[in-house]
């Protein structure tokens, strides 16, 4: 059976460089009075609301009493691209902006945030930049890009087929824009030649954002060199049978974990699944289950401290 999709009310956001981004509210555009936390939830790459993972986490959540929405990069899920500059792994401000902004709709309600897959390693990397200036009271990332520069058996695979194929057709969807657009930089004929994920980005992500080379913008995006900085209460969870996301990418000595950081690896998985009983075809995940003992357990303990202060 599958999960129905939500009654969503879409906020979008300009940025401070002219992109945009939005919030889908899943559960509806929430009232200043109400005092439920609110969770966001960071889709995939080339993702959206409507991505499974989105929509079946946003019915768990919800039915725990969370407010939720999921925040929608550039270009993705329907968004116009307002700027040449589209999202990229490496970029953490524009999820900045988006919770700055919720931060101050919302300045009493508790904050929250469960990444996946690409959007993971972009929650990671956000925590760990910021460090005790993150807005966040607890996160998780699922299934994280610690380090692009180590990949799996399975990755080329992956990359050949149907990860190129959704940013070939990201490009498609804004083709004409870029085309007509005096400070595009995105070489698109190359682009969309590109036979895997690595030539798309050397086409698509180096000249647009100034790095050396493919090697220098994914390290720049490997949340990995970052583990240590990390104070926000956040697990990350990977499983070793995962073909797109290299659990051996992963800070694998624990005096580089920051304090907030606990990282938990499973022997099975896969790839933003970890699905939950013996059914092949289960839409139960236990990454939901732990994603909210997580961040309820964290909450309990926040509020244990409080009540001892007082």
């Amino acid at each position: 059976m599958h999960a129905k999709h939500h009654n969503i009310d879409r906020q979008t956001l300009q940025l401070e460089d002219g992109g945009t981004v939005a919030l889908d509210w899943l559960t509806g555009l929430p009232l200043t009075e109400e005092k439920s936390p609110i969770v966001v939830l960071i889709h995939g790459l080339c993702g959206s609301s409507e991505s499974p993972h989105i929509v079946y986490a946003g019915h768990e959540f919800k039915a725990r009493g969370y407010t939720v929405c999921a925040f929608i990069s550039r270009g993705c899920g329907g968004l116009p691209l307002t700027t040449p500059e589209s999202f990229t792994a490496a970029r953490t401000s524009d999820l900045a902006e988006a919770l700055e902004h919720i931060r101050s709709r919302y300045p009493d309600r508790r904050l929250c945030a469960v990444g996946y897959s690409l959007g993971a390693g972009i929650l990671l990397k956000y925590v760990g930049e910021r460090g005790d200036r993150s807005l966040l009271s607890s996160a998780v990332a699922v299934s994280p890009s610690w380090n692009f520069l180590k990949v799996t058996p399975w990755f080329q695979t992956w990359s050949s087929t149907r990860l190129v194929e959704g940013l070939r057709g990201y490009l498609l969807d804004h083709m004409d824009y870029l085309k007509n657009h005096e400070n595009n930089r995105v070489r698109i004929a190359e682009t969309l030649r590109a036979k895997d994920v690595r030539e798309f980005d050397h086409h698509a992500v180096v000249p647009v954002h100034g790095y050396r080379d493919v090697d220098h913008y994914y390290q720049d995006s490997s949340a990995v060199h970052h583990a240590h900085n990390i104070t926000t209460p956040t697990l990350a969870l990977s499983a070793e049978d995962d073909p797109v996301c290299a659990v051996e990418g992963r800070p694998m000595d624990i005096s580089t974990y920051g304090d907030g950081l606990v990282v938990v690896t499973t022997r099975t998985g896969g790839h933003v699944a970890f699905t939950r009983g013996i059914h092949f075809f289960s839409t139960r995940s236990w990454m939901d289950d732990v994603a909210i003992e997580w961040l309820e357990a964290n909450q309990a303990y926040d509020e244990s401290l409080n009540t001892e202060q007082t």
